[in-house]
């Protein structure tokens, strides 16, 4: 469920950091770049710190629920692969 609640909050932070994300992860010296609407400095400069922080943080905690979602399942196989089988040996009959 941690995993899920991550993934979610990722695209979450994602639409919250927008082009103040994308400017922080990739700076454009002043210049205009395809995915931002203006020139990153200015962009970055009339953001907030939430949106820059959550653009910032935002691929982190996605990739962090992408782990625990594999995490989870990889520990799950493990668990149920050293289950005794209780049932193996046992045959049906008199």
């Amino acid at each position: 469920m941690v995993g899920l609640g991550a993934i979610v909050l990722g695209f979450f932070l994602i639409a919250v950091g927008g082009e103040a994300g994308w400017c922080y992860h990739h700076p454009d010296d002043g210049g205009h770049h395809i995915h931002a609407s203006q020139d990153c400095s200015t962009i970055l400069r009339s953001s907030s710190w939430i949106e820059v922080f959550a653009g910032a943080s935002a691929v982190w905690v996605f990739l962090a629920g992408v782990v625990s979602l594999i995490a989870a399942v990889l520990l799950l196989v493990a668990h149920e692969a050293s289950r005794p089988k209780w049932n193996a040996g046992r045959t049906s009959g008199r």
